[in-house]
């Protein structure tokens, strides 16, 4: 049989079910997957007959048909006329699946013809013709309604086309009974009537448009955008981004969901007229950002990596947000040989203002005595946030008003200790792999254990964690979520070292991730001492990090909980 296929064999049911194909194209990663209903084939068969028309796919087509009573072609007509053919088998080229989309879901027991037919919209579908005696028909009800909306939904193709009553007749012709024809006629009646049924059924299938942003903070935000269009292509829906996407495209369509990465297109009304529901991810802390969030759209939803992030988007700018972190890229199998660097840190350093120290001594300070206060609190209780801080001394009504005022408050914090953490390693006599000119910026008696590369993309970084014994990963400020440098270090086969979170604290054990208190960064120091002065333990921590971070912490994974979250979200509506 050819290579990079598999076949499953299902039930007559599952055949006709499109939530178990469905499942089953997003759990698997071949190049062609097919489905037979076992009843009348196997996938030994079914390989047996894919060796005899190989050339087919050589030839450029997408989709294998078995059937009996098969079309001599793939054309539009001939497809619609095929409502009499029993189904038994239908073999996919994966890449196809990025035009299509899956099997449609709304479509409930019946569904591989409407999916043939935006398989020919898209692609090739090649009709081998077989016996199938035993196949049996899906229920004239489902078979009926399949018809109709196979009708309904492209009235105005055939119209321009001029076939709508040769379409129309066939596929009456097609129908196995005149049970089926009632009941089909009683569907386009109500789908003529209410042309909500058509939209509610296409909307399963729709596409998603990912838009992709500019190249800031290393490209990360483009790698987010490129990673979760991918990994929905691969489970298989349908997926545009922004740069293959024309205007024509994003006029005519209407998305299943837009999805950015703290895109300003959301707060700008200019761009309303791209239709879907909108998905913001976000990851900065929203208390700096209020024009992106005062007049957000209803039925947009905000992705935030931290919780705390979660509850101030919705309690101060009413708006609807959901805790939902970022992800990383697989990067291949574990795999513990030639890892020749001990430490690796990839992200940005910027030289702090001043330290406590010097506040203290009157060296350095704010403009106003609530910054000043707020600074005083956080500095002596790192485990705050800058809202925690806002709050327990000003109360909560005077929030999103002195907030605005503690942008450098909290970053001269985050460099503060971002500092610190370093500093604590290379006195301890280690050195740290860092990459990008911003750390020659990096003083320090110690700063000879520096070892500073040139700037990389993410890619690369991914690249870098497979040859670490340690990643680090310091939080900026996020004291409630996880970044995607945690799930990279993970999948690269390093062994994490962040600084707490509650989100990190309450999922990872010390047996797959290492964490420490900001303000101690003596601890950091000692949990490296620790992993590299016992090899075992390292390897350990590192492959249960690494199989953690496969199970629940890549892009595939956040594609696959955002369908969930997005059928949770409809529900509610």
């Amino acid at each position: 049989m050819m290579r990079d296929i598999i076949i499953y064999e299902l039930t007559t049911d599952e055949f006709n079910d499109a939530a178990v194909k469905n499942k089953y194209i997003e759990n698997s990663t071949e190049q062609y997957i097919g489905f037979v209903d076992k009843s009348v084939t196997d996938k030994t068969e079914a390989g047996i007959i894919l060796d005899d028309y190989e050339d087919a796919w050589n030839d450029g087509f997408d989709v294998i048909v078995f059937a009996d009573c098969a079309p001599e072609d793939d054309g539009a007509a001939s497809l619609a006329a095929m409502s009499g053919m029993r189904i038994f088998g239908i073999v996919v080229r994966r890449t196809l699946l990025k035009k299509t989309g899956r099997f449609n879901t709304a479509l409930e027991g019946c569904q591989n013809r409407e999916f043939l037919m935006r398989a020919t919209d898209k692609g090739h579908v090649f009709f081998v013709t077989c016996r199938a005696d035993d196949a049996i028909f899906p229920k004239p009800a489902a078979i009926a309604r399949e018809a109709a909306y196979i009708i309904c939904s492209r009235l105005a193709f055939w119209g321009r086309k001029g076939n709508l009553d040769t379409v129309f007749a066939d596929t009456v012709a097609g129908l196995p009974d005149k049970n089926v024809t009632l009941e089909f006629n009683k569907a386009v009646d109500e789908m003529l009537s209410d042309s909500g049924i058509c939209t509610g059924i296409s909307a399963d299938t729709a596409p998603f448009l990912v838009i992709i942003g500019g190249d800031t903070c290393y490209g990360v935000l483009r790698q987010f955008g490129y990673s979760l269009a991918k990994a929905l292509a691969d489970i298989g829906e349908a997926v545009y981004t922004s740069e293959d996407a024309d205007a024509d495209i994003m006029r005519d369509v209407t998305f299943k969901g837009v999805i950015g990465f703290q895109t300003q297109i959301f707060a700008n009304p200019e761009f309303d007229w791209i239709k879907g529901r909108r998905f913001q991810f976000w990851f900065d802390d929203p208390a700096f950002f209020e024009s992106m969030f005062a007049n957000a759209r209803h039925g947009d939803l905000i992705l935030c990596q931290d919780g705390n992030y979660t509850d101030y988007i919705n309690k101060i700018y009413a708006a609807d947000a959901v805790w939902f972190p970022p992800a990383g890229n697989y990067s291949g199998p574990f795999d513990d040989e030639g890892r020749n660097l001990d430490i690796v840190f990839v992200g940005t350093y910027y030289k702090p203002d001043f330290s406590p120290d010097e506040f203290k001594s009157g060296a350095g300070s704010y403009d106003t005595v609530e910054q000043n206060e707020v600074y005083k609190a956080v500095t002596a209780n790192p485990a705050l946030t800058v809202e925690d801080a806002v709050v327990s001394l000003y109360g909560r009504d005077r929030l999103p008003e002195l907030m605005k005022t503690m942008f450098y408050v909290r970053k001269n914090i985050i460099d503060y200790y971002r500092h610190q953490a370093v500093e604590a390693v290379l006195s301890a006599g280690y050195k740290i792999n860092v990459y990008g000119d911003s750390w020659n910026n990096f003083q320090s008696a110690h700063s000879g254990n520096l070892i500073i590369h040139p700037k990389i993309s993410v890619t690369e970084a991914s690249q870098i964690y497979r040859k670490a014994r340690i990643g680090l990963n310091f939080m900026t400020w996020h004291k409630a979520g996880m970044t995607e440098r945690v799930a990279d270090i993970m999948l690269g086969g390093a062994v994490c070292i962040s600084d707490t979170t509650t989100y990190l604290r309450d999922n990872f054990t010390n047996d797959e991730m290492l964490l420490f208190d900001i303000g101690r960064p003596d601890q950091l120091a000692a949990l490296i001492r620790r992993i590299l002065d016992d090899d075992t333990l390292r390897h350990n921590i590192a492959r249960a990090g690494y199989e953690k971070a496969v199970r629940e912490h890549t892009w595939h994974n956040r594609a696959v909980s955002l369908l969930q979250l997005m059928k949770e979200q409809n529900g509610k509506d």
